[in-house]
């Protein structure tokens, strides 16, 4: 179901509309909660800093379209600019080498526009020559500085509580460096010269090198190898690259020992074989519940085949399903491990047609930890009974996710336009589903992912108040986007849902840097006249700066590039490029806000002939961006050594864009 873009003759018509933009606090009011008292980290606080250089002003303004994650209607606020501490979570993951001097928000430091230098003796024409070669594909390929006439991009990233979460050390390539603890128990299991009756287990000591052992005795079955792992201890389950495995019932998950020395399921055998692949039909792979900490699950294909409409195994549309997820674990309270998830990490992995790729929850109040997702491959996830998402996480305070693929989740196939809103039938897509999907979570660092083609939004935040007191509290804080993209689906980021009683800030200290967004709206999943790219609403601070939103199909209407609404302070917009998404700024980037300042945003509505996704597939070699995302994919599939940079994509579109920018401006 994938929509190619249309194709314009027509010359450029536009000329960029610069913004600067400074919120009046004498025109809006602004309702003040008091902030629950969340999990922190020790050390780490923060003042009010507001930075009001800019100098020109507007007036508030009223939303032009409705929030894409439920959002309601803005009321007034009351005026009032209190100091208020931000710390930054997590409970048990103290780091003395944090300074007590950290600021824990967003520094709203002033940044430096891209300025036009050494050009004004030439010709408009050479002028414009000069930067078409600076932004030419030959460039951008070797590396070199895309724009070195121009001052660069500042956009400060200020995430103290990176530091916090533990994980493991990486080799060069960016791999993580995974060592037996002296404990270990390492269980071997292979599908094809496998016997359960002459299986062994080993010590790490007896083998030379546990990821590729030269002779051992394996088990043949999940089941039975799976046996000999023993809950609280940091023993290993490693299936041979290359195999195929049957997997008929969920594999609870056990604990390991410590963050120091997880419970591992992996992989063994040639770094040139690709994974082991556990066909799990329509069941559960990895089940924990009650705390399972301190688990690693590393270097597997893992696939609901029968879910799959292309396999044998498809059980059909109208099948009872049981649902499932390849990796599923919620927290909640146990008399043994306590009230916390600690230390889950996700890495290499090729997840695909579950209704849920990953899923981490909590209950009665526990909090997951030192939560590590990445190098995965999250794949087509749909579900016919209930929503569906790529990644779901709840109640995570202390993550990185970074360095994913995560590519058709939500939906199998586009909403006929004869057929009901979010009708799940064959896999429809509907909006309630995403590519990655995070509720109530704080101190993440989510950076380095292509979010592709989803059904819904990109990535979608959610911090919810309480429904039984009815005020808005912060409680989602500490988030960081960075360099990443999104492509297609209806919405990019949406910071912004989902219960919210219209009365306080819901988030603090957001960080949306240096992202792309391209083609939003283009393949419309769900059959909606909508291409929304970000969303920032009851934000207490935060940052949205050098991001580049670029192309939304030309039928669309109902469009923003930015939206801040709600009650939102101290929030700085710096340097973003919104170019060909058929608007010539974003009425609602001032609504109801208070101290949002921004400068050097700039809106090109239409450059015809121009599209910049398009222009990197077909110097890629590719027709269309299906035919290229396809090729990523079957590449990473027979090299799981492999993953995909995203800085060779992001640094080609920030260079067309630059290049098209200064083009418009020097022709004024």
């Amino acid at each position: 179901t994938w929509v190619p873009s249309a194709v314009n003759d027509n010359q450029p018509d536009q000329q960029p509309v610069t913004t600067d933009f400074v919120s009046n606090p004498d025109e809006v009011t602004l309702a003040r909660t008091q902030e629950r008292s969340p999990i922190r980290l020790p050390g780490i606080t923060s003042s009010d800093t507001n930075d009001t250089t800019q100098s020109s002003s507007s007036s508030g303004r009223s939303s032009s379209s409705s929030s894409s994650s439920g959002g309601s209607s803005r009321g007034t606020n009351t005026n009032s600019s209190s100091n208020q501490r931000l710390e930054v979570s997590n409970q048990s993951l103290s780091d003395p080498s944090i300074s007590t001097n950290v600021n824990g928000r967003a520094r709203l430091n002033n940044t430096t526009s891209i300025k036009v230098e050494n050009l004004t003796e030439k010709s408009d024409e050479q002028k414009i020559s000069d930067l078409e070669q600076l932004t030419s594909d030959e460039v951008v390929e070797s590396g070199e500085d895309i724009a070195p006439n121009y001052e660069s991009i500042s956009c400060e990233v200020n995430a103290p509580w990176r530091s916090a979460i533990q994980t493991y050390p990486q080799d060069s390539n960016g791999w993580s460096v995974i060592t037996p603890d002296t404990e270990t128990r390492i269980v071997y299991v292979s599908s094809t010269d496998g016997n359960d009756s002459t299986a062994k287990t080993y010590l790490s000591a007896e083998l030379d090198n546990p990821f590729n052992p030269k002779t051992i005795q394996p088990y043949k079955t999940i089941e039975k190898a799976y046996q000999q792992i023993r809950d609280g201890k940091p023993d290993w389950i490693l299936f041979k690259k290359g195999d195929q495995f049957q997997l008929k019932n969920t594999l609870w998950l056990k604990a390991g020992k410590s963050l120091s020395a997880h419970m591992v399921i992996g992989a063994y055998g040639d770094i040139s074989e690709v994974r082991p692949t556990i066909k799990s039909y329509d069941v559960t792979v990895f089940k924990g519940i009650k705390n399972k900490s301190y688990i690693t699950v590393v270097g597997l294909d893992l696939y609901a085949s029968s879910y799959d409409p292309n396999s044998l195994d498809f059980i059909g549309w109208s099948a009872a399903r049981n649902g499932g997820s390849a990796v599923i674990s919620t927290a909640g309270v146990s008399e043994r491990y306590g009230d916390n998830v600690n230390g889950i990490h996700i890495e290499n992995n090729r997840i695909r047609y579950y209704p849920l790729g990953i899923s981490l929850g909590v209950i009665d109040g526990a909090v997951n930890q030192n939560v590590v997702i990445r190098r995965n491959e999250i794949l087509n996830s749909y579900n016919i009974n209930g929503h569906s998402q790529g990644i779901f996480l709840n109640g995570v305070s202390g993550s990185i996710i970074e360095e994913n693929i995560l590519d058709h989740n939500g939906w199998y196939q586009q909403r006929p336009s004869n057929v009901a809103m979010n009708t799940k039938d064959y896999g429809y897509a509907t909006f309630f589903n995403h590519n990655l999907y995070i509720s109530d979570s704080s101190n993440l660092i989510i950076e380095n992912n292509l979010s592709s083609r989803s059904s819904s939004i990109g990535i979608k935040f959610t911090s919810n108040s309480n429904t039984t007191t009815k005020v808005d509290t912060i409680n989602s804080y500490n988030i960081l986007l960075n360099k990443n993209i999104i492509i297609e689906g209806e919405v990019g980021f949406s910071i912004g849902g989902n219960k919210d009683f219209d009365n306080g800030y819901r988030w603090d200290n957001i960080q949306v840097i240096k992202n792309v967004l391209t083609n939003i709206g283009r393949t419309q999943p769900t059959n909606r006249n909508i291409a929304f790219n970000i969303e920032a609403s009851d934000w207490q601070s935060g940052m949205i700066c050098g991001n580049t939103v670029s192309d939304n199909a030309a039928r669309l209407s109902n469009t923003y590039g930015l939206q801040v609404i709600g009650h939102t302070r101290d929030t700085q917009v710096l340097n973003n490029n919104f170019i060909n998404l058929g608007i010539d700024n974003d009425t609602s980037v001032l609504d109801s806000a208070e101290n949002v300042t921004g400068s050097n945003n700039t809106y090109l509505s239409k450059v015809d002939n121009v599209n910049f996704l398009d222009m990197f597939v077909a110097s890629k070699g590719f027709s269309d961006y299906e035919s290229y995302i396809n090729s990523v994919l079957n590449n990473l599939k027979n090299n799981p050594q492999s993953y995909y940079d995203v800085d060779t994509m992001i640094n080609y579109i920030n260079a067309k864009a630059i290049n098209v920018k200064q083009t418009f401006e020097l022709k004024e």
